[in-house]
């Protein structure tokens, strides 16, 4: 994914190396995309970010570590987080992990609204068909904290992508489980 800096003078991108699975977010001028900065993205996995009111940036670390060839492996040391950092040096300012550390924050969304909501779209991990099935697919960072507001888990542990929804709240994408 690739976000704009508020101003659309930048473009950022969360990167992996595939070498070592660092999390990378580049950031690209606008005009020509020939990237000006790196930094840390604060974890494993760098699924999406989105820029904060202040232009600070929020990342969703997927957290699943993979191999040279893109293949996931060692689910044991998945480490998911949302990381908050500066958007002009990468310093980090912030990280939330999930109490179960095999659902995995893939999608971000702003509510609309007076107060500043991001709603993250969630993807389970877990070894076995019958956990991911009962896993949530939402959490929601008020700027403080990190919860999962719901147990619901008609996505089947599985959110495809988040948007917000009209006067507030959010719509995500999943299969339902019948």
């Amino acid at each position: 994914h690739a976000q704009a800096s508020a101003d659309g003078a930048w473009i950022y991108t969360g990167e992996t190396d595939p070498a070592t699975g660092a999390g990378w977010i580049s950031v690209r001028d606008a005009r020509t995309l020939q990237r000006v900065a790196q930094f840390g993205s604060g974890g494993v996995d760098p699924h999406q970010l989105t820029v904060a009111g202040d232009g600070q940036l929020l990342v969703a670390n997927g957290g699943i570590v993979r191999d040279v060839h893109g293949r996931k492996i060692a689910p044991e040391r998945m480490d998911s987080s949302l990381v908050r950092l500066d958007g002009r040096d990468g310093r980090l300012l912030g990280q939330w992990r999930l109490p179960d550390a095999r659902l995995s924050m893939r999608h971000l969304a702003w509510a609309q609204g007076p107060t500043a909501l991001l709603g993250i779209a969630l993807q389970a991990e877990h070894d076995l068909p019958e956990q991911r099935a009962q896993a949530p697919v939402l959490a929601l960072w008020d700027g403080q904290d990190l919860v999962l507001p719901s147990a619901d888990n008609r996505g089947g542990g599985y959110a495809g992508d988040i948007t917000a929804a009209p006067g507030g709240g959010f719509v995500l994408s999943a299969q339902e489980q019948r």
